[in-house]
């Protein structure tokens, strides 16, 4: 099985902000983000972020999820997850990181005989 790469949908993470907005105000959900409520007010309408930016919607989604339970160990949410873990490493090391740990996932689930989460299951 070829390594994974680490590639995080965005239209999910769009979507949460989407409703964040709704239930809240551009400028309060981009202060949450770390960056401006213009960018935030471009990236719903359908602009694609620069990488600094993109990460700072990773981490944002990722702790927002945890925060109101709004998702499911989907694999959009995991991918974003793990990009936050391994964000500080280099291109080529941040890869072989993600890979690694997507490894040592499946291997604990499977020797504590529980089934692979779907999202695992399918390359992480």
């Amino acid at each position: 099985m070829p390594a994974p790469r680490l590639t995080v949908p965005i239209e999910p993470v769009r979507e949460a902000v989407r409703r964040a907005v709704e239930a809240s105000n551009f400028r309060a959900v981009a202060a949450q983000v770390g960056m401006s409520h213009g960018g935030l007010f471009r990236f719903l309408g359908g602009t694609v972020p620069r990488a600094s930016t993109v990460r700072k919607l990773l981490r944002w989604y990722t702790l927002h999820a945890a925060a109101t339970r709004d998702w499911g160990p989907d694999e959009t949410a995991a991918r974003a997850a793990l990009a936050v873990l391994v964000d500080g490493l280099g291109g080529p090391a941040r890869e072989r990181a993600a890979a690694e740990l997507l490894h040592t996932l499946r291997r604990l689930y499977r020797e504590a005989h529980a089934p692979l989460p779907a999202w695992l299951e399918r390359g992480g």
